[in-house]
């Protein structure tokens, strides 16, 4: 089941600028992942009204953090062809990489306001 369309998802301005780096079928994808993943029908009454917005959320962390690996491969790259050595100079953690996006702060943000319920995540 398809919870939110990816045309719809890139067409709001918080997440457009996504359309430069996915196509439309590779984010439908990862909606559709995450919705399975996270979102599943057994968590409608947990969620809420808030469902779509945490797939939103939770699908634009995880395509900024597809970006971030990216770069952090591409400057790689370029240092070793520039005779350097490979090192990774970027996130130590998961962790620390989903708190250090903003839609992964507003994702955490918006799961407190359901974990009232006694479900935790």
């Amino acid at each position: 089941m398809t919870l939110y369309l990816a045309s719809d998802f890139l067409s709001e301005k918080r997440f457009s600028f996504f359309a430069t780096y996915f196509s439309e079928d590779e984010v439908q994808s990862r909606l559709d992942t995450v919705e399975a993943a996270f979102f599943p029908p057994t968590t409608i009454d947990l969620w809420g009204a808030s469902r779509v917005e945490g797939l939103k959320l939770k699908t634009a962390e995880l395509l900024q953090i597809d970006l971030i690996n990216a770069a952090q491969l591409a400057s790689m790259a370029a240092n070793i062809q520039a005779g350097g050595q490979a090192s990774n100079p970027g996130m130590q953690n998961s962790n620390e990489m989903y708190s250090a996006t903003p839609f992964g702060q507003q994702f955490e943000q918006l799961k407190k306001t359901i974990a009232a319920t006694g479900f935790y995540f």
